[in-house]
C-alpha cells in the first residue's frame, strides 16, 4: 500500500503543469499588440477632475433621478401589460356570455347538444376568471418589487437632496433636477 504523501508527490510530478515565466522573462514577440485601452475602446486615458463634493452630489443625485425615471418607465410599462392582458380576457369573457344568452333567448326548452355547449361556455368562463385572478396577482407582486425599488430609489435621492442642501445651502438641486417622468 502506498502512503499518502507519495500519492500525492506522484500526482505531482505526473501532472502537466507548466510554470508561467514572469513578463520580463519572455521575449518581446510573444506580447500581444493590443494594449488594455484598446480592451475598451478608449484612444486615450481619461483625465480626471479633482475631487469636489459638489460634482460627487451632483452626479449623484443625477444617477438618482436617472434611477426614478427608468423605475417610472417600468411601472407604467408593466401597468400597460396587466391592461392589455386584462382587456384580452374581458374580451373572452364578453364573448362566453354572449354566446351564452344567445342559446338561452333562441333555444328555449331541452336541447342536450346546446346544454352542453352552454355548460362548456361555463367552464370557458370560470377558467378565464381564474386566469384573470391570477394575473392580477401576478401583476400586483411584479409591481409590488418594483415600487420597493423605487421607494428606495426616492429615499436615497431625497437623503442626497438634504446632503447637498445642507452642504450647499446657496445651491438648491431639488429646484434644478426633479424626477424624470
Amino acid at each position: 500500500m502506498m502512503d499518502p504523501q507519495d500519492e500525492y508527490q506522484y500526482r505531482t510530478v505526473r501532472s502537466e503543469i507548466k510554470p508561467v515565466q514572469p513578463l520580463s522573462w519572455r521575449r518581446l514577440d510573444e506580447v500581444p499588440e493590443y494594449s488594455v485601452l484598446d480592451t475598451i475602446n478608449q484612444t486615450e486615458p481619461q483625465k480626471h477632475e479633482p475631487f469636489s463634493i459638489d460634482s460627487f452630489f451632483t452626479n449623484k443625485i443625477e444617477q438618482d433621478n436617472f434611477r426614478l425615471g427608468l423605475l417610472t418607465h417600468q411601472l407604467e410599462d408593466r401597468e400597460n401589460l396587466k391592461r392589455k392582458h386584462l382587456h384580452n380576457i374581458d374580451q373572452s369573457l364578453i364573448y362566453c356570455h354572449s354566446k351564452i344568452d344567445t342559446f338561452n333567448q333562441k333555444y328555449v326548452g331541452h336541447n342536450k347538444g346546446v346544454d352542453r355547449t352552454i355548460d362548456q361556455l361555463s367552464h370557458e368562463i370560470f377558467g378565464l376568471e381564474q386566469q384573470q385572478r391570477q394575473e392580477e396577482n401576478a401583476a400586483w407582486k411584479d409591481q409590488t418589487g418594483i415600487l420597493k425599488d423605487f421607494l428606495e430609489a426616492w429615499t436615497a435621492y431625497r437623503g442626497d437632496l438634504w446632503t447637498y442642501s445642507a452642504l450647499n445651502p446657496k445651491d438648491d438641486l431639488s429646484k434644478r433636477s426633479t424626477p424624470r417622468k
